[in-house]
C-alpha cells in the first residue's frame, strides 16, 4: 500500500496523494496553465465563438428569457440602465425604486411576464416625465401597451388627444 507524501493516509495513483490533495494539486495546476496560456485560451474561446455563432445566441436568448422570467425588475433595470447610457440620460435607480403592480396602473389590465417577445400585458419600465431621466419617483411600471401609447409625451399632450378623439366620435355619431 502506498501513502500520501503530505499526510500519510493510503493514496492512489502516480502522484502519491491523498484525495484531498489530490484534488489541490490539481486545481493549482489548472490555475498555473490558465496563468500562463491566457491568450491562447482567448484565442481558441474566440474561436469557437465564432464558428458556433448560433448555438451563442440560442444559449444567451434562452439564459435572457430564464432570467427575465424569474426576476423581471431586474431585467427591465438592466434595459433602462443600457438605454441611459447610450442617450447620455440620468440614470440613478435602483431595484428598491421600483414597483411592479399586478395590473397597468394606466390601462387597468393586468401584467403577464413571458418569455417570448413583448405582447401588450407585458411589464415595461415608463419614463413618468421623459425630459427627466431615470431618477426615483419618475419611473413606474406599465403595461407595454400603455407605454406605447404614451410615447414621448406628457399628460397635457394626452389629454388633448383624449379630448379631441372624444369630440371626434361624438360629432361623427360613433
Amino acid at each position: 500500500m502506498r501513502f500520501c507524501k503530505k499526510c500519510g493516509r493510503p493514496a492512489k495513483g502516480r502522484y502519491l496523494l491523498c484525495h484531498a490533495h489530490l484534488r489541490e494539486y490539481k486545481r493549482n495546476q489548472e490555475k498555473i496553465y490558465r496563468q500562463n496560456s491566457a491568450a491562447k485560451i482567448k484565442a481558441y474561446r474566440a474561436n469557437w465563438v465564432s464558428t458556433n455563432r448560433d448555438r451563442v445566441n440560442e444559449l444567451g436568448s434562452k439564459a435572457r428569457k430564464r432570467r427575465h422570467r424569474i426576476d423581471p425588475l431586474k431585467t427591465m433595470l438592466r434595459a433602462a440602465k443600457r438605454r441611459a447610457a447610450q442617450n447620455n440620460i440620468e440614470f440613478s435607480i435602483t431595484i428598491e425604486d421600483i414597483f411592479m403592480p399586478l395590473r397597468c396602473p394606466l390601462l387597468d389590465i393586468p401584467l403577464n411576464v413571458n418569455d417570448n417577445k413583448l405582447g401588450p400585458d407585458s411589464p415595461t419600465l415608463d419614463r413618468i416625465r421623459n425630459s427627466i431621466g431615470y431618477v426615483p419617483r419618475n419611473v413606474i411600471v406599465v403595461s407595454y401597451a400603455a407605454n406605447r401609447c404614451k410615447g414621448n409625451l406628457n399628460s397635457d399632450d394626452i389629454m388633448k388627444i383624449a379630448m379631441n378623439l372624444k369630440f371626434l366620435e361624438t360629432f361623427r355619431g360613433l
